[in-house]
């Protein structure tokens, strides 16, 4: 490899000397002849190491411009260099222009010309870029991983947090059913004890002490208190919940959208494809520079160092291209392409927090709060007959007011749990949450 030129100039050397050596005779010294090829085979030795160390200087992890500088620096001032010291070997006042000394100072400059043609190669810069593109790619991996755990870490806390309110919730419920269920079965079940064994009437309403009837109106009152204490403990932890669920928005989904678009504007830059074009670009525009040279050996050579060159370059090129495949297949469906089921899971953390409102759904508040009324109304319906006149509308009238008071209790609480207050802290809730994040832009690949 890289002997083309070298016997190009050998022949050159040849033809020249053998005119020179019949034509000036003695104005051709044979010392001279000799210095000179014993110096280019020398010089050809050296050319040879300095284009592997050409392609060394590929590896290096520099940035694009420096990768290029420092190629062209290279090829430069061994062009220079070259050039330099071939001239020199003729360069005497005293030796008359013969074909071989014209040929040594057509030489030198062939060789300048030609590194300066290899220096202008812009593989080296491609090289340089996909080189930095592949460190960011790494850098990059490493954040998103560290933004991916972190995120992932705040819906799995936030969730739990969020599953823990609707349980709450839900045991308030809960336990003001089960208590005013209990109280609205105590009154009647007093009333019904008391009434049968009534036989006369006697002061029961008003009395100092409570007695049956007060019993029993006390009891509708604890109904009627549970019922109404609802709202107000209920109210307190909604707004708990809509202050984790702010909290949510502000740090999951934009934090998490947010984590998308400069995903998507970091691809929109640094891609494969990106790289594949400039990596095809670069190595076009140097087999062009290559077959522009001379075919007097140094066009073989060029192409023969440009081959090795995009050999190299392209080994870089499909390391690239592997990593960047990983890339996108760690990062798919979470901060590249359409977010996936597995994604929103572990954002949301659906499974887990909608374990509390289901249960929450299952105490079936409306049906349950309705029974307690009803409960209430059988006091209504007892047989009263036997109780004085006057007791017996001053007794229905107190319990038909307990009732209306119970039963606007009840709407209440009804209107309440169906209001939105209520009703976004479950199931609908996280299947809207998870609706927003698969909704969030994202560029696919």
């Amino acid at each position: 490899m890289y002997d083309a030129r070298q016997a190009a100039v050998k022949k050159l050397l040849d033809e020249t000397a053998a005119t020179s050596r019949e034509v000036f005779k003695k104005s051709h010294p044979e010392a001279l002849e000799e210095r000179v090829r014993d110096r280019l085979d020398r010089y050809f030795g050296d050319r040879k190491s300095a284009f592997e160390k050409g392609l060394g200087l590929l590896d290096a992890p520099l940035p694009p411009k420096a990768h290029q500088e420092r190629w062209s620096r290279h090829f430069s001032d061994l062009g220079s260099k070259a050039a330099k010291e071939i001239a020199g070997l003729v360069d005497d006042d005293k030796l008359i222009k013969t074909p071989f000394v014209s040929a040594v100072t057509r030489i030198a400059s062939q060789e300048s010309a030609f590194f300066a043609t290899v220096a202008a190669m812009p593989l080296p810069s491609s090289q340089g870029r996909i080189l930095e593109w592949y460190g960011q790619y790494m850098r990059e991996e490493k954040s998103l991983r560290d933004d991916w755990k972190e995120l992932k870490d705040d819906g799995s806390d936030l969730s739990k947090d969020l599953a823990e309110v609707v349980q709450e919730v839900a045991e308030i419920y809960e336990a003001a059913i089960k208590k005013a269920a209990e109280k609205a079965r105590d009154a009647e079940e007093v009333l019904r004890r008391w009434l049968p064994s009534v036989e006369k009437g006697e002061e029961v309403i008003g009395a100092a002490e409570p007695g049956p009837v007060g019993t029993a109106i006390q009891a509708m009152q604890h109904a009627l208190e549970s019922i109404a204490g609802l709202r107000p403990s209920v109210e307190t932890l909604a707004g708990r919940f809509r202050g984790l669920y702010k909290s949510h928005e502000t740090v999951t989904l934009v934090l998490f959208g947010k984590t998308r678009t400069e995903v998507e504007k970091f691809l929109g830059k640094v891609n494969l494809d990106r790289a594949v074009g400039d990596f095809e670009q670069a190595g076009k525009k140097c087999v062009e520079l290559a077959q522009g040279l001379k075919p007097d050996g140094q066009r073989d050579d060029a192409e023969d160092l440009v081959g090795e060159m995009l050999k190299r370059a392209h080994e870089t090129l499909e390391d690239f291209e592997g990593f960047f495949e990983d890339f996108v297949d760690e990062f798919g469906e979470i901060f590249i392409g359409p977010v996936g089921d597995r994604t929103v899971e572990d954002l949301v953390n659906r499974k887990l927090s909608i374990r509390g409102s289901e249960h929450f759904q299952r105490l079936n508040v409306q049906g349950e709060l309705e029974k307690i009324h009803d409960a209430a109304k059988k006091s209504l319906n007892l047989n009263m007959s036997r109780l004085p006149s006057d007791q017996r509308e001053a007794l229905e009238e107190l319990l038909e007011d307990d009732l209306e008071r119970l039963a606007l209790a009840v709407n209440d609480a009804n209107d309440f749990t169906r209001s939105e207050r209520v009703r976004f802290m479950a199931k609908r809730f996280w299947d809207d949450a998870a609706s927003r994040v698969k909704r969030l832009p994202g560029i696919s690949v």
